[in-house]
């Protein structure tokens, strides 16, 4: 056993601080005396130094895993909106090449299958920039609401078919 002079005390410190180990155990790894180690953990705080190397590696590991979850959250959210964006266009290409009168033709299924599909990607694309996805009121830059009104047939095809073409 080796005697409380020649035993490596920076050794016993460090395996000290950077573990859960006792006194007990460590006395068995360097060959020491389990009262010994108590009384330097004692006289030189080493208690404090535990604490403070195991607050240190607990929040450099939170703050690793909390950058992967942020990593990942950032993955699937640009994936979710590149489909929603994809689903967004299928369905516009669908409205747009269709004729009027193929659109009036339409099951109210597959008109009301198109609105739900529309509806769940913006949605998916909100939720993944973080938006909320319960907006029912439409406001202009200044933050009030839009007025509605009588926009003529011929404007409201022009303004479809221009925003339809954004979709492609």
């Amino acid at each position: 056993m080796a005697t409380k002079q020649n035993a490596d005390w920076t050794a016993i410190r460090l395996a000290y601080i950077n573990s859960d180990k006792g006194a007990e155990e460590l006395a068995r790894d360097f060959g020491v005396t389990a009262e010994s180690i108590r009384q330097r953990v004692s006289r030189h705080k080493w208690n404090a130094d535990r604490r403070s190397v195991t607050e240190t590696v607990t929040k450099t590991v939170t703050e690793a895993v909390t950058r992967d979850k942020i990593d990942a959250l950032t993955a699937a959210n640009e994936a979710n909106i590149k489909v929603a964006k994809a689903l967004r266009g299928a369905v516009g290409k669908r409205l747009f090449d269709a004729q009027q009168s193929l659109i009036d033709a339409l099951s109210p299924q597959e008109m009301s299958a198109l609105a739900r599909t529309l509806e769940i990607t913006q949605k998916v694309e909100r939720l993944a920039l973080g938006a909320s996805t319960e907006n029912t009121e439409l406001t202009g830059k200044n933050g009030q609401p839009i007025p509605i009104t009588a926009v003529p047939m011929e404007q409201y095809l022009q303004a479809r078919e221009r925003a339809l073409k954004e979709f492609l």
